[in-house]
């Protein structure tokens, strides 16, 4: 278990290294990139493995995987794995789209409907050329991203932080 004020063990690292694939997972569908070229962007991307099943799925395995390596109950990792893959696949769905089909395939088995939130939290991400992926544009994007998250980090750490000294106090 991670804790303040306390080094970080192999399984720490493990367990963050672990948070930060499952947070990306989702893009997987990218791979075929190196095969196929860019090209590949629009057939794969957000087809297979931005949706419900997908989400499922690889929590399910990561969290199995998760509880025998470190001997601790499945349920211990699956709701906190659930939500790192799901998190991605429904900001993707506040994103900007413009390569149909729009949207995402939330739902899917359950509904082959594509969802695309009305309003766009941030901006869309060029990826139809390697110029295109390491443009100024896609760096803005990023720093859209970062102007979205970072206040949303620091409130958290704040509020940690806050329960931190907290429990110190209690302690004491």
């Amino acid at each position: 278990m991670i804790k303040k004020g306390e080094p970080l063990d192999r399984g720490d690292l493990g367990l963050l290294a672990t948070a930060l694939v499952l947070a990306h997972l989702p893009d997987v569908d990218l791979v075929p990139i190196t095969v196929y070229g860019f090209s590949a962007v629009k057939m794969f991307h957000q087809a297979y493995t931005h949706n419900m099943a997908f989400c499922l799925i690889s929590s399910l395995i990561a969290s199995l995987l998760a509880s025998v390596i470190r001997k601790k109950p499945f349920m211990h990792y699956f709701p906190f794995f659930s939500l790192l893959v799901f998190s991605h696949i429904l900001l993707d769905a506040m994103g900007h789209d413009t390569n149909p089909p729009i949207g995402v395939q939330l739902l899917w088995p359950l509904s082959s409907s594509y969802f695309l939130f009305p309003v766009h939290l941030f901006i869309g991400v060029a990826k139809s050329t390697a110029r295109e992926l390491f443009s100024l544009w896609n760096l803005m994007a990023v720093l859209v991203e970062l102007i979205v998250f970072l206040p949303i980090v620091g409130v958290i750490r704040v509020l940690n932080q806050k329960r931190w000294l907290e429990r110190m106090q209690e302690e004491t």
